[in-house]
């Protein structure tokens, strides 16, 4: 059984050994033949050829095919890769084109026509090969969901496989507390709505989680849309589920629908954002204040023309199951704004305007705006810690048996225990001595002569309880000095 010794310590051994094994006699050979042996669990007839000719030189030959991806070909791919916003293999190998084209025509990149055929024709696998010691060198928040039940009966609930939405317009929602470790005090909020299409986000920062705060974000975004806002998907929170948001939907004859209770499947779309895109933006810090609401709003303003513009995604296309087994089939990444050219809910004149507006755009640029605007934020982080709030006083246990013996009796319990202390032949009767106390206390009521019967009953027989070791040790004193005779 070979030994768990490295090769570099195995080829020490050897070395150390080698000049005694060639230069000894039969006897001396045999014997480190069998030490060496011993030591790295190589066979002897391998050991044998080692000592005799040394480790052969490593030859500087590589073997395998020859590097078709090399240095230039990687530092494109990590260039293509940092203006995407560090997307992940899948969602960028479709977009390099596109994303190409587009640093090419701000001067950002510029690459050979060699360089430029193979990173078209790279595969997702070698992307991740290419990327993965790039992605090893880059560096959870608290959710405030409180259940709402003003109009909750009236809200219909749509589950995560409801019917599917097949033209841009249907939003779920949600809304991010950035509280940092303790939801303690006021902080400020995010709103996140995800169009279930097109995947198509919008952000607008709130002081606080009052209706008409999240009713004034929504109209926000709704003005923001390049589609018309057709039905809001939310949580149970009561954030969302009052009176406000509901009259608010029903005016503007928005579909407003719910989610089941602790199912955050149910709104798997903006529930992925909020991880992926908002705490990966702004952090898990906590923050308060107008100045920090301000500088949230101006992230936010850069967040969400990149993110729908030049961030593809996945949709699900097919899934089945057999058995146990589930098998998925996603289509090809495109961005928001493809998935939305591609929909016939916009006119022409609206598709060209947005067209336009993507060749304006310059993702590096949006990246380094993107990039200050976060730091202009993070720089107003709150240090403080919130004020602790009193806890509430735990409720007493119930009183037990003897809790209730001397509270209720405190006051007549001397006078029980004197009664029964006085020598006589029989004990007090528990009636009498009731209604002796009763004379002498007149609080105490007639009902209370059952209560007060259990009491004395119990306090005679712990009584006996605690006298019983005594009478039992004087027994076998007495037992022990009297020896029988034989």
């Amino acid at each position: 059984m070979r030994h768990r010794m490295s090769d570099s310590s195995c080829r020490e051994v050897f070395e150390r050994y080698i000049p005694a094994y060639q230069s000894g006699s039969g006897e001396l050979r045999r014997s480190i033949l069998l030490n060496v042996v011993t030591l790295t669990g190589y066979s002897p007839k391998h050991a044998i050829r080692l000592l005799n000719h040394g480790f052969p030189e490593a030859s500087g030959n590589r073997g395998g095919r020859s590097v078709k991806y090399d240095g230039e070909v990687k530092r494109a791919l990590i260039r293509l890769w940092r203006a995407s916003n560090y997307l992940c293999s899948k969602c960028l190998v479709p977009f390099i084109s596109e994303l190409l084209s587009s640093l090419e025509r701000h001067d950002h990149l510029c690459v050979g026509k060699r360089v430029r055929e193979l990173l078209l024709s790279l595969s997702v696998s070698t992307a991740d090969r290419l990327l993965a010691e790039e992605r090893s060198r880059r560096p959870h928040g608290l959710g405030t969901t409180k259940p709402g039940n003003g109009v909750r009966k009236q809200i219909p609930v749509r589950t995560h496989n409801g019917p599917v939405r097949k033209v841009p317009g249907y939003f779920e929602g949600d809304l991010v507390a950035h509280c940092g470790h303790s939801v303690r005090g006021s902080f400020l909020y995010t709103l996140v709505m995800t169009d279930i299409y097109t995947g198509w986000t919008d952000f607008e920062p709130i002081a606080d989680r009052m209706a008409l705060s999240v009713v004034a974000a929504i109209e926000q975004i709704r003005r923001r849309l390049p589609m018309p806002l057709l039905g809001l998907d939310t949580d149970n929170g009561s954030e969302f589920i009052n009176d406000d948001v509901y009259e608010y939907c029903r005016q503007r004859q928005i579909v407003f629908e719910r989610g089941r209770p602790g199912k955050k499947n149910d709104q798997a779309h903006v529930e992925q954002k909020n991880g992926s895109v908002v705490r990966r933006s702004v952090g898990c810090d906590r923050y308060d204040g107008e100045a920090a609401l301000s500088a949230l709003r101006e992230v936010y303003s850069v967040l969400r023309v990149h993110l729908n513009y030049f961030r593809p995604s996945m949709k699900l296309a097919e899934k089945k199951r057999s058995g146990d087994d589930t098998s998925r089939r996603y289509d090809v990444a495109k961005t928001p704004l493809q998935r939305l050219l591609s929909s016939s809910i916009l006119d022409t004149l609206e598709k060209e305007q947005l067209r336009a507006e993507f060749a304006r755009l310059d993702p590096l640029a949006l990246l380094h705006g993107l990039a200050a605007a976060t730091a202009r934020f993070q720089a107003l982080v709150c240090t403080a810690v919130p004020a602790a709030i009193e806890p509430k006083a735990p409720p007493l246990p119930p009183p037990t048996r003897k809790n209730r013996k001397s509270s209720v009796f405190r006051e007549i319990w001397g006078d029980v225990e004197q009664a029964f202390a006085v020598k006589k032949k029989k004990p007090p009767c528990i009636q009498h001595l009731f209604a002796k106390l009763q004379q002498r206390y007149p609080h105490i009521e007639d009902q209370q002569i059952h209560m007060f019967r259990k009491r004395v009953h119990e306090w005679q027989r712990e009584r006996a309880q605690e006298l019983a070791p005594k009478c039992g040790a004087r027994a076998g004193d007495g037992g022990g000095g009297v020896r029988s005779k034989s």
